[in-house]
């Protein structure tokens, strides 16, 4: 064994732009050569290539520290792309020089066995200095072939060329790893294969799973995966893939919401009831059932239409008292198959008519208990858990505007949320509704809520059902709004400001809600130029609604019976205070000849309840105010003759509380010559002028003449000029009247 060094120096000039230039390289390179007999053995070329060299700036080394450096290898002197490069990017450097070994980051055996090479060198981003010819040393050469090869280590597996079979008798080969362009093998045995397999030859492995918009149903036995496409899971898959937890098997008794209802005796035309199926899935069972009782079953004929109004008969002329079927289960109907509807959507209406075509006593015979259409569907927007179920985001109810189906045994423990009256119902052998907690009212915003004042009372700024109090919702908030009609619309008797133009307490009652008795805004002309004013309503006694426009007192001078007769026909200017019900004085309210409507009412000041002593009825009024009834007879002043032993007009009225043993209504039920029994004359007169502007009941020969009611004049010719006794505001006879209470006049 022997030992040389062979080195290949060469000169590589300086840039100018360049920090530092490299002075100098050495190509070095170590061989060991084994001799063996009569032939030197092959020895591969080695696997880096030792480069030193200084770097130095105007003949001064280059700092010490470290160094970008690009090597690259050229076939060519100048030009061409480089054949290998590799990048040193912290070249050491001490005392300008260092030491660097080609092919360390990057192999370079291929480039070195393509034939002559340049060595091209770039120090960072300055340009690449001048191409140095690498030199082969001698002994290179003898390595491509050996005469004779007998040593360890001495060959690199890069120096073999194999150009033909490898035969390793009954030798095997160990290796960590084996690279192959293909390998053929009677068999191949290993612990594990890398990669997915899905280039193996005459293998076709399981999927891991199913394709894109399917579910898997269960594995087969040779451990592939059953698939079936999404949204047609049915026929039991569901079950099986969740172990019979959950299925899409849904449904039960849609029941008639409409029962009992009686059955019309000998009517041919026949009692139907409707109920709907909602849109569940495809039914795999339908049935229906049917309750009723009637004198002679055979009468009757049972008709079921189903939604495309095709007709099943199912009972005609079998005997009995009472039916209690389900069709086709324990009967089977006279005509038509329900099993037509099985794998078909049954939503929709269903009728069933019952004409009972015997005679009993033309009226009602018998009774329809129930009804129902029982479906079992293989739901596509429903599951069904057969076991507890624990859902992370929460659970919904079904929504149904009334009960889904009917609450018995087989659906006890059911609930749904009743979207007509917002509420959850649960079955326990009816439905039963679930009332939680009030949340409203206990002073804090829960969900859904827009205020909460601690109080369930509207009005307040905050609604009952905890909303914020705003024109238009109805909800009357006073001190803020004169009037709410439940809309922002003009000219329906409230702006859309909720700033007034209710024209009278009816609509207070009509229009905002308004149901508490008391004062109110009102403005009889609406945009008119009348300015509104103050009335007082009553909102809770006959029917609500009621504008007060008069007050008659006996307890004064005889004001209404003024000589002028200016109360009943030119005043205007308003007397006394019309927001109080209960003074005994006279009181003339504007609303007297400004409110209209339809009939009036008269109640007594001693009665707290208000109830009214009469009411007029059939649209009294007509629609005018009563001013304008009044004097649509004519001009009744100074003397006028208000009629001859007649009345000028009539209204029906119905009596109230304290009617008899109040002062004036005494004939109140008489039928005289002039006026009618439970009617107001208007306008009264009879023989010697003894009349009343509003006389109550009949009046003339039977009835105490003409002088009972309202506006009671004993002057002759019945008249407002006074020249003789006897005037009262309301009573009897003139000198008969009652001053321990007064007469208040509404309008509606």
């Amino acid at each position: 064994m022997s030992n040389f060094e062979w080195y290949i120096m060469f000169q590589l000039p300086r840039t100018s732009r360049a920090v530092a230039d490299l002075l100098m390289l050495a190509l070095v390179a170590f061989v060991c050569v084994a001799l063996a007999g009569p032939s030197v053995a092959d020895a591969s070329s080695p696997g880096t290539i030792a480069v030193q060299g200084r770097l130095h700036a105007s003949g001064v080394s280059a700092p010490d520290g470290s160094y970008l450096v690009t090597f690259k290898l050229y076939k060519d002197p100048v030009g061409g792309a480089a054949a290998w490069s590799e990048v040193a990017d912290k070249l050491n450097v001490a005392k300008g020089r260092f030491r660097h070994a080609l092919g360390s980051a990057k192999p370079i055996a291929a480039a070195l066995a393509s034939g002559a090479l340049w060595l091209g060198v770039q120090v960072a981003n300055e340009p690449e200095m001048k191409r140095t010819r690498i030199h082969a040393a001698p002994f290179v050469a003898r390595s491509a072939t050996a005469s004779g090869l007998n040593c360890t280590g001495c060959l690199k597996i890069g120096g073999l060329k194999v150009d033909g079979d490898l035969q390793l008798g009954k030798y095997a080969i160990k290796a960590k790893q084996v690279v192959a362009g293909g390998v053929t093998a009677q068999q191949v045995q290993a612990q594990s294969f890398a990669g997915d397999g899905s280039k193996l030859v005459g293998a076709a492995p399981a999927p891991a799973a199913c394709g894109k918009n399917q579910v898997m149903r269960g594995v087969d036995g040779d451990g592939n995966p059953l698939c079936t496409p999404a949204g047609q899971v049915g026929g039991g898959s569901l079950e099986q893939v969740s172990g019979g937890a959950l299925t899409t098997k849904a449904g039960g008794p849609i029941a008639s919401g409409n029962t009992p209802k009686p059955i019309s005796d000998n009517n041919p035309v026949g009692t139907v009831d409707q109920l709907t199926v909602p849109d569940l899935g495809t039914a795999l069972a339908l049935n229906v059932s049917v309750h009723l009782t009637n004198s002679d079953l055979s009468s009757l004929e049972l008709m079921l239409y189903d939604p495309n109004n095709a007709v099943y008969m199912l009972h005609k002329g079998k005997p009995g008292k009472e039916l209690n079927e389900t069709w086709p289960t324990t009967a089977k109907p006279v005509s038509g198959d329900l099993g037509t509807w099985l794998g078909k959507n049954p939503k929709g209406k269903w009728r069933l008519r019952i004409i009972d075509k015997g005679f009993l006593n033309n009226g009602n015979d018998g009774v329809l208990k129930s009804w129902s259409v029982n479906v079992l569907v293989k739901s596509n927007n429903q599951i069904t858990a057969t076991g507890p179920v624990a859902a992370a985001a929460g659970l919904g109810l079904q929504r149904s505007a009334g009960a889904p189906y009917a609450c018995n045994a087989d659906t006890l423990g059911a609930q749904y949320w009743d979207s007509k009256d917002a509420g959850m119902y649960y079955c326990d052998g009816s439905w039963r509704r679930l009332l939680p907690e009030p949340l409203c009212g206990n002073g804090v915003i829960n969900g859904g809520e827009q205020c909460d004042d601690g109080n369930a009372k509207s009005g307040d700024g905050c609604t009952a059902g905890c909303q914020k109090n705003v024109c238009g919702d109805g909800v009357l908030w006073p001190g803020v709004e004169q009037c709410d009609d439940g809309n922002t619309k003009d000219g329906d008797g409230c702006d859309p400001k909720c700033k007034g133009g209710l024209l009278s307490c009816r609509h207070w009652f009509d229009l905002a809600g308004a149901k508490k008795t008391g004062p109110y805004l009102i403005d009889p002309d609406g945009p008119g130029p009348g300015k509104p004013f103050q009335v007082f309503c009553d909102m809770t006694t006959n029917g609500g609604g009621w504008t007060l426009i008069a007050r008659f007192a006996n307890k004064d001078a005889t004001n209404w019976m003024h000589d002028s007769g200016e109360w009943w026909y030119t005043r205007t200017a308003a007397v006394g205070t019309p927001l109080s019900r209960s003074e005994n004085a006279d009181m003339y309210s504007p609303a007297f000849h400004s409110v209209k409507g339809k009939e009036m009412r008269l109640s007594r000041t001693s009665n707290p309840t208000d109830i009214g002593l009469l009411v007029t009825k059939n649209n009294c009024l007509a629609d005018k105010t009563f001013r304008a009834k009044i004097t649509g007879y004519g001009n009744f002043q100074n003397g006028g003759v208000w009629g001859n032993n007649s009345v000028k007009g009539t209204c029906d009225f119905t009596l109230g509380s304290n009617w008899s043993s109040t002062n004036g209504f005494k004939y109140a039920t008489c039928a005289g010559n002039i006026g009618g029994a439970n009617k107001i004359g208007f306008w009264s007169d009879w023989s010697s002028g003894d009349g009343a502007v509003m006389m109550i009941g009949g009046g003339g020969n039977n009835c105490a003449r003409a002088d009972h009611g309202i506006g009671v004049t004993e002057a002759n010719a019945a008249s407002f000029k006074f020249n003789a006794s006897g005037e009262d505001d309301f009573g009897t006879n003139g000198t008969n009247h009652n001053d321990g209470y007064a007469l208040n006049l509404w309008v509606r």
